[in-house]
Protein backbone atom coordinates (compact mmCIF):
# COMPACT_ATOMS: atom_id res chain seq x y z
CA UNK A 1 0.00 0.00 0.00
CA UNK A 2 1.34 3.39 -0.67
CA UNK A 3 1.91 5.12 2.45
CA UNK A 4 5.02 7.04 2.49
CA UNK A 5 5.72 10.45 1.42
CA UNK A 6 8.41 11.35 -0.73
CA UNK A 7 9.54 13.96 -3.14
CA UNK A 8 5.79 14.39 -3.10
CA UNK A 9 5.09 11.33 -4.41
CA UNK A 10 3.43 8.55 -2.34
CA UNK A 11 5.48 5.31 -2.07
CA UNK A 12 4.63 1.76 -1.07
CA UNK A 13 7.40 -0.41 0.86
CA UNK A 14 7.50 -2.34 -2.43
CA UNK A 15 8.13 0.89 -4.72
CA UNK A 16 11.06 2.02 -2.24
CA UNK A 17 12.48 -1.41 -3.15
CA UNK A 18 12.24 -1.84 -6.51
CA UNK A 19 12.06 1.99 -7.81
CA UNK A 20 14.55 3.60 -5.47
CA UNK A 21 16.60 1.15 -4.18
CA UNK A 22 17.03 -1.46 -7.21
CA UNK A 23 17.03 1.52 -9.87
CA UNK A 24 13.27 1.21 -11.30
CA UNK A 25 13.99 -2.79 -12.24
CA UNK A 26 10.71 -4.48 -12.83
CA UNK A 27 10.47 -7.19 -9.50
CA UNK A 28 9.35 -9.80 -11.75
CA UNK A 29 12.60 -9.84 -14.62
CA UNK A 30 14.77 -11.20 -12.40
CA UNK A 31 16.06 -7.59 -12.39
CA UNK A 32 16.59 -7.78 -15.94
CA UNK A 33 14.20 -5.49 -17.04
CA UNK A 34 13.28 -1.43 -16.43
CA UNK A 35 9.87 -0.92 -14.54
CA UNK A 36 7.20 0.44 -16.28
CA UNK A 37 5.53 3.08 -16.37
CA UNK A 38 8.40 4.93 -16.28
CA UNK A 39 9.12 6.29 -12.55
CA UNK A 40 8.35 10.16 -11.71
CA UNK A 41 10.62 12.59 -12.96
CA UNK A 42 10.89 14.14 -9.41
CA UNK A 43 12.40 10.31 -8.03
CA UNK A 44 14.69 10.22 -10.61
CA UNK A 45 17.35 11.66 -8.94
CA UNK A 46 17.10 9.76 -5.89
CA UNK A 47 17.11 6.38 -7.78
CA UNK A 48 19.90 4.42 -7.30
CA UNK A 49 21.48 3.73 -11.03
CA UNK A 50 22.99 0.28 -10.25
CA UNK A 51 21.61 -2.02 -7.51
CA UNK A 52 24.02 -3.10 -5.02
CA UNK A 53 23.18 -6.77 -4.45
CA UNK A 54 23.80 -6.39 -0.44
CA UNK A 55 20.31 -4.61 -0.08
CA UNK A 56 19.14 -8.39 -0.72
CA UNK A 57 20.26 -9.14 2.40
CA UNK A 58 19.42 -6.24 4.16
CA UNK A 59 15.43 -5.83 3.07
CA UNK A 60 13.17 -7.93 5.10
CA UNK A 61 9.50 -8.88 4.33
CA UNK A 62 8.42 -10.73 7.22
CA UNK A 63 8.78 -14.05 6.43
CA UNK A 64 11.24 -16.91 7.50
CA UNK A 65 13.39 -17.15 4.48
CA UNK A 66 14.33 -13.39 4.80
CA UNK A 67 17.45 -12.03 6.12
CA UNK A 68 17.05 -10.58 9.38
CA UNK A 69 16.31 -6.72 9.80
CA UNK A 70 18.28 -3.85 11.15
CA UNK A 71 18.72 -0.76 11.43
CA UNK A 72 21.38 1.10 9.35
CA UNK A 73 23.05 4.25 9.57
CA UNK A 74 24.31 6.38 6.28
CA UNK A 75 27.29 7.03 8.24
CA UNK A 76 28.58 3.35 8.11
CA UNK A 77 26.12 1.94 5.34
CA UNK A 78 28.94 0.18 3.78
CA UNK A 79 30.54 -1.91 6.48
CA UNK A 80 26.49 -2.68 7.61
CA UNK A 81 25.43 -3.74 4.41
CA UNK A 82 28.77 -6.01 4.46
CA UNK A 83 28.48 -7.68 7.40
CA UNK A 84 24.72 -8.06 6.66
CA UNK A 85 25.66 -9.94 3.18
CA UNK A 86 28.64 -12.12 5.46
CA UNK A 87 25.90 -13.23 7.93
CA UNK A 88 23.65 -13.88 5.60
CA UNK A 89 25.90 -16.31 3.41
CA UNK A 90 27.31 -17.67 6.06
CA UNK A 91 23.91 -18.61 7.72
CA UNK A 92 22.23 -19.65 4.64
CA UNK A 93 24.46 -21.25 2.22
CA UNK A 94 24.41 -25.17 2.16
CA UNK A 95 27.78 -26.65 0.61
CA UNK A 96 27.08 -30.60 -0.54
CA UNK A 97 31.27 -31.24 -1.48
CA UNK A 98 30.33 -34.84 -2.22
CA UNK A 99 27.72 -34.40 -4.73
CA UNK A 100 29.49 -30.86 -5.84
CA UNK A 101 26.09 -28.26 -5.19
CA UNK A 102 25.81 -25.56 -3.30
CA UNK A 103 22.20 -24.36 -2.18
CA UNK A 104 21.33 -21.25 -1.74
CA UNK A 105 18.84 -18.62 -1.10
CA UNK A 106 15.53 -17.82 -3.92
CA UNK A 107 16.39 -14.58 -3.66
CA UNK A 108 19.33 -14.83 -5.86
CA UNK A 109 17.03 -16.06 -8.62
CA UNK A 110 14.66 -13.35 -8.01
CA UNK A 111 16.72 -11.05 -8.60
CA UNK A 112 19.66 -12.51 -10.85
CA UNK A 113 21.00 -9.61 -12.70
CA UNK A 114 21.39 -7.48 -9.40
CA UNK A 115 24.09 -10.35 -8.51
CA UNK A 116 25.70 -10.46 -11.86
CA UNK A 117 23.67 -13.91 -12.85
CA UNK A 118 25.16 -16.82 -12.16
CA UNK A 119 28.77 -15.99 -12.59
CA UNK A 120 28.58 -13.02 -10.54
CA UNK A 121 27.01 -15.39 -7.61
CA UNK A 122 29.98 -17.81 -7.83
CA UNK A 123 31.78 -14.59 -7.56
CA UNK A 124 30.07 -13.41 -4.34
CA UNK A 125 30.08 -16.72 -2.99
CA UNK A 126 33.86 -17.29 -3.25
CA UNK A 127 34.72 -13.65 -1.84
CA UNK A 128 32.67 -14.02 0.92
CA UNK A 129 33.46 -17.58 2.12
CA UNK A 130 37.22 -17.97 0.74
CA UNK A 131 36.73 -20.83 -1.77
CA UNK A 132 36.01 -21.74 -5.29
CA UNK A 133 32.37 -22.11 -6.20
CA UNK A 134 32.79 -22.28 -9.50
CA UNK A 135 32.96 -26.49 -9.85
CA UNK A 136 29.83 -26.51 -8.04
CA UNK A 137 26.00 -26.49 -9.22
CA UNK A 138 23.94 -23.87 -8.31
CA UNK A 139 20.80 -24.91 -6.32
CA UNK A 140 18.16 -22.36 -4.95
CA UNK A 141 16.36 -23.71 -1.77
CA UNK A 142 12.52 -23.23 -1.69
CA UNK A 143 11.62 -20.14 0.15
CA UNK A 144 9.32 -20.51 3.50
CA UNK A 145 7.02 -17.78 3.75
CA UNK A 146 6.02 -18.36 7.15
CA UNK A 147 5.36 -15.15 8.52
CA UNK A 148 8.11 -14.46 11.06
CA UNK A 149 7.96 -10.99 11.98
CA UNK A 150 10.34 -10.54 15.05
CA UNK A 151 13.09 -11.13 13.33
CA UNK A 152 15.92 -8.88 14.40
CA UNK A 153 20.02 -8.29 14.33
Amino acid sequence: MPAIELADVTLSLDDIEHTLLRGHRHKYSLGYLPGFPLAPAVLRPLMIRKPDYRIHFALNCGARSCPPIAFYRAESIESQLDLATLSFIEQDTEIDTRRRVVRISRIYLWFLADFGGFRGIRRILGQTLGQSFDSLRIRFKTFDWTEELEKWS
